[in-house]
């Protein structure tokens, strides 16, 4: 476990550039939100990685991908979210969301998401858009 502050982020362009495909099709006024949602993003939250996964700067891109979800909304950079996990097989699924504070995510399919464009699937948003359902209750589901 670590605590996610010591990941917020100076200057997290270049590890956008390096980790999150999707970031080099946004322009340059795009890629300003993702960054200064990327920046606050890990404050306030645990991090914690299955042992055989760890916590690379990779998987730190999760929040550029985060922000393709929850930049243009009221999710104070999802502060709900407390915990981050990272998990390696143990999971039955590729992710979760637990109702608007917990993330798991499987690490393999989460960086392999933000480093290839596999058209229709991502992972990282798929659950931030669970939590944002649950904060705001966008498909009525869910109690917002």
């Amino acid at each position: 476990m670590r605590d996610a502050d010591e990941f917020l982020l100076d200057e997290p362009d270049p590890l956008l550039r390096a980790n999150m495909a999707l970031y080099g099709l946004f322009d340059a006024a795009q890629r300003q939100v993702i960054c200064g949602f990327a920046r606050q993003f890990y404050r306030g939250k645990r991090v914690y990685a299955h042992a055989e996964v760890g916590c690379s700067e990779a998987l730190l891109a999760v929040a550029g991908q985060a922000a393709l979800v929850g930049a243009a909304q009221r999710t104070r950079y999802f502060a709900s979210v407390r915990w981050i996990y990272f998990c390696g097989d143990e999971l039955d699924v590729d992710g979760d969301a637990r109702g608007a504070s917990t993330v798991r995510l499987h690490a393999q399919t989460s960086l392999y998401e933000s480093q290839v464009i596999v058209p229709g699937c991502n992972l990282v948003v798929h659950e931030f858009a669970h939590i944002l359902d649950e904060q705001l209750g966008i498909s009525g589901s869910t109690r917002a």
